[in-house]
């Protein structure tokens, strides 16, 4: 048989050849979809960029019960095929806007108690001899407007108290990030003794110049008896 007996082979063999030529060239090869609900955007990172995956933030999904930057939903769900670069959408938890503390200022100690009772606050009240009205609120603590992080408050009423009686309370000041010469000059003022802990070891020309108090004992917000304990008072500071 002579070869001009194949040519009517030829086109098919054409069609075939180009097919499989332009299969090769423009075939896409699928990936699964991973899953990626439950998992934070810093554990889904590594996994996208492996599976040759863009990331995207659809929104927020607020819920106090979920950790911040958890994936609660993803599109397209796992499981599916989808081409290489395409996006994923996610929705991410974040913590609910952070109550604010109420302002008590001038308030009674019984509105105080109704109010921060029926807000689910638990509350320390302690009697302060004041200049005030008797059992109007002088002081609190977080301070109104500040995100109220732990849902108690600490609050201070005045007392009918003479307050040049003996056994004057006051509330310990806070020292902390205040430069520690400027706190052991405050305190000496007042004939307060002073104990310095560092938190490292230091060298034995060390002054303390540019330390800042990190941790403080009393704690801040305590009550003290100032006449009664001055002579024994004892502040000791923690700094870096």
């Amino acid at each position: 048989m002579s070869i001009q007996s194949y040519f009517w082979a030829i086109p098919f063999f054409s069609f075939f050849l180009g097919y499989g030529i332009v299969y090769n060239m423009f075939h896409i090869d699928y990936v699964k979809m991973p899953l990626f609900v439950g998992k934070t955007i810093d554990q889904a990172i590594p996994i996208a960029t492996a599976s040759h995956l863009n990331m995207r933030l659809l929104q927020y999904k607020e819920d106090a019960d979920i950790p911040v930057g958890v994936i609660v939903s993803q599109i397209p769900e796992a499981g599916q095929k989808v081409k290489p670069h395409q996006s994923v959408f996610f929705v991410i938890s974040k913590n609910p806007p952070m109550e604010p503390t109420p302002n008590l200022y001038g308030q009674t100690e019984q509105m105080i108690c109704s109010q921060l009772s029926s807000a689910g606050i638990t509350y320390t009240h302690y009697q302060l001899p004041s200049n005030y009205l008797q059992s109007r609120c002088i002081a609190q603590i977080p301070a109104p407007g500040e995100p109220l992080h732990k849902k108690n408050i600490i609050f201070y009423t005045s007392s009918a108290t003479n307050s040049l009686i003996a056994n004057q309370k006051i509330i310990w000041p806070s020292f902390i990030n205040k430069r520690v010469e400027d706190v052991r000059d405050f305190l000496k003022i007042h004939d307060i003794s002073v104990e310095i802990i560092h938190t490292y070891t230091c060298r034995s020309d060390h002054d303390c110049i540019n330390c800042l108090v990190v941790d403080q004992r009393p704690l801040p917000g305590s009550i003290i008896i100032m006449k009664e304990t001055q002579n024994a008072l004892r502040a000791q500071l923690q700094v870096a």
